[in-house]
């Protein structure tokens, strides 16, 4: 389902064409520089539906440059199609080739016999169209395929500043709802990282760091308190050792041993 934003016209309860300005425009413009015999193009989109049912979007036209055109017939040579394959692959991947369209300078609206043949070989499906343009006369028409006939229905012009309106609009809209989702998840996402440090790969080494430089100091402490305590046991082994005298197990001449004065020796 895809509604039609602003056009010019009134959309019925049946397929209708809906052209855009700047594709009438290229016809127009297209018919216009050469007067003297017909020109012709393909009109390239798609079909889409609304609430009414299915209708035609012709959203671009390619031009039969190479085409064999005469001053009341124009053919679509093989050259011709093959330019306009080679731009439909570059330009309008997407879209389709929904019809043809071609002038006849100064001589009216209407399908010749030459015009059927080529609606019935090459744009012979039930959606696509023929249009038809008189650079000198100024009039145009639109020619359905019912029921193996070719019938003239009016068709529905979207203005270019309504399409450019509306996707301003749907571009600001968008924006709005990408700006709203970031504001509602900006708060909580920080509020978490804050909280939660661990939750990300980089959070986890930074908190590792952290919890790495607490650990540092205690075991520093600890190596410190070992030294010293190993260093205090060492010094108290070698002092105990200076002060011990060492006694001869095997003494030949025992030392006499003299009475001091304050026992009476002489």
């Amino acid at each position: 389902m895809r509604p039609l934003p602003g056009i010019k016209g009134m959309r019925l309860s049946q397929y209708q064409a809906v052209v855009r300005r700047i594709v009438l425009d290229a016809i127009h413009g297209h018919g216009k520089s050469i007067t003297a015999v017909e020109v012709c193009g393909v009109l390239v989109g798609n079909v889409y539906q609304d609430q009414h049912g299915p209708y035609l979007y012709i959203s671009g036209t390619i031009r039969g440059d190479r085409a064999s055109g005469l001053a009341a017939q124009v053919t679509f040579t093989a050259e011709t199609w093959s330019e306009i394959q080679a731009v439909m692959d570059r330009d309008h991947p997407d879209e389709r080739i929904v019809g043809w369209y071609h002038t006849h300078p100064g001589f009216g609206i209407f399908l010749s016999g030459m015009d059927l043949f080529i609606q019935d070989h090459f744009f012979n499906l039930p959606w696509q169209v023929a249009f038809v343009y008189d650079p000198i006369g100024g009039d145009e028409g639109m020619f359905f395929w019912r029921e193996g006939k070719a019938d003239r229905q009016p068709i529905l012009i979207e203005e270019e500043d309504t399409r450019k309106h509306a996707t301003t609009m749907a571009e600001s809209e968008a924006a709005e709802g990408v700006e709203a989702t970031k504001q509602q998840t900006a708060g909580p996402a920080v509020a978490v990282a804050t909280e939660n440090a661990p939750d990300s790969p980089v959070e986890n080494r930074w908190q590792g760091r952290q919890d790495q430089g607490v650990r540092f100091p205690i075991w520093l402490i600890g190596a410190l308190a070992f030294a010293i305590s190993f260093g205090c046991t060492l010094w108290a082994m070698y002092s105990s050792q200076s002060e011990v005298v060492t006694v001869p197990h095997h003494v030949d001449n025992p030392p006499t041993l003299q009475p001091s004065p304050a026992q009476g020796g002489k």
